[in-house]
C-alpha cells in the first residue's frame, strides 16, 4: 500500500517536486527498515517495497538530479541491508553463546550429565507446580568400590569409569527422568510425575544397570552402588527434606551391604550391590 501510494503521488505531483517527494518517501522506508532490523525478512521486504519502485521511477526519469538521488538512495539501501544482515548474524551468534553458557552452567564437565544446579532447579520447578497424583521420585546413588579402582589405576582411569557409569545411567533412565552428577562418585536421578518409571522399582533398575563390567581400555572394572530413594510428597515436602530422606536411605543401604557382605580387597576393585 505504501509503495502504491508513493508511485501514484509521484505521477501526480509536479516534476519539480519529484526528487524531494521521492526522497521523503524513501527515507521513511529506510527508517522503518532500521527499526525492523532485528526481523531480517520484514526489514528487507520493507526496503524492497518502499525503495525499489520509487528509485526505478527516478532512474527512468532521465533527470540528472533525480538519477543521482536514486543512485544515492540505492547505495544507502545496500549499506543498510548489509548492516541488517551483519546485525542478524551477530544476534544469532549472541543467542548461541547464551545457549552454550546456559548449558555449561547446568552441565557437569566430566560426565556431560546435568549438575547439582540443574537438578535443584528442576526439583524447585516441580514443587512450584504442586503436582498431584503419583508425585515424583528422587534417588541418590553412591558408587561402591570406586575408590579402590581409582587408587589402583589412577585418576584418568577413574574419570573414564565415571563417564561409563554416567552413560549406563542415562541409557537406563532415557527421556523418562533426569540423571545428574551429584559430586565425586555420587549421582542423582529425578523421576518426574507421570513418568513411565514412576511405578517401577527404581533402585533395582539402577543397580541392575551397573552389574555388567565396564571395559576401560583392556581392563574390566566392576563397580556397584548403594541407592536411596525419596518420594514426594510422602518423604518430604521440600527439596531439603527429600535430599535428607534419600541420603539416610542411601547410607542405610550402604551399611547393610557392608555388614552382610564385607569389604572387597582393593586389588579386586569390586563392590557389592545394595538392594
Amino acid at each position: 500500500m505504501c509503495s502504491t501510494w508513493a508511485v501514484i503521488n509521484w505521477l501526480a505531483s509536479p516534476p519539480e517536486n519529484h526528487a524531494a517527494f521521492a526522497m521523503i518517501i524513501a527515507m521513511g522506508a529506510l527508517a522503518t527498515a532500521y527499526c525492523l532490523s532485528s526481523i531480517r525478512f520484514a526489514a528487507i521486504l520493507n526496503l524492497v517495497i518502499g525503495v525499489v519502485p520509487i528509485s526505478a521511477l527516478m532512474l527512468a526519469s532521465g533527470n540528472p538530479a533525480e538519477v543521482a538521488a536514486a543512485t544515492s538512495l540505492l547505495l544507502a539501501t545496500l549499506i543498510l541491508v548489509r548492516i541488517i544482515l551483519q546485525g542478524h548474524a551477530m544476534l544469532v551468534d549472541l543467542l548461541q553463546l547464551q545457549h552454550q553458557t546456559r548449558d555449561l552452567a547446568h552441565t557437569d564437565p566430566l560426565t556431560g550429565l546435568a549438575n547439582r544446579r540443574a537438578l535443584d532447579e528442576r526439583i524447585e520447578s516441580l514443587l512450584r507446580k504442586g503436582e498431584v497424583g503419583p508425585g515424583f521420585k528422587l534417588a541418590l546413588l553412591d558408587l561402591d568400590g570406586f575408590k579402590p579402582v581409582n587408587d589402583r589405576y589412577g585418576h584418568a582411569f577413574g574419570d573414564k569409569l565415571l563417564r561409563s557409569v554416567a552413560g549406563r545411567l542415562r541409557e537406563t533412565i532415557g527421556d523418562d527422568g533426569l540423571v545428574a552428577c551429584h559430586g565425586g562418585d555420587e549421582f542423582a536421578v529425578l523421576i518426574p510425575p507421570h513418568s513411565l518409571l514412576n511405578d517401577a522399582p527404581l533402585a533395582e533398575r539402577l543397580l541392575i544397570a551397573l552389574v555388567r563390567p565396564h571395559l576401560i581400555g583392556d581392563v574390566s572394572a566392576f563397580v556397584g552402588a548403594s541407592v536411596g530413594v525419596a518420594h514426594w510428597p510422602g518423604d518430604g515436602a521440600d527439596a531439603d527434606a527429600l535430599f535428607a530422606h534419600a541420603d539416610r536411605a542411601l547410607y542405610q543401604a550402604k551399611a547393610e551391604t557392608r555388614s552382610e557382605r564385607g569389604f572387597f580387597p582393593p586389588a579386586e576393585a569390586e563392590a557389592a550391590l545394595s538392594a
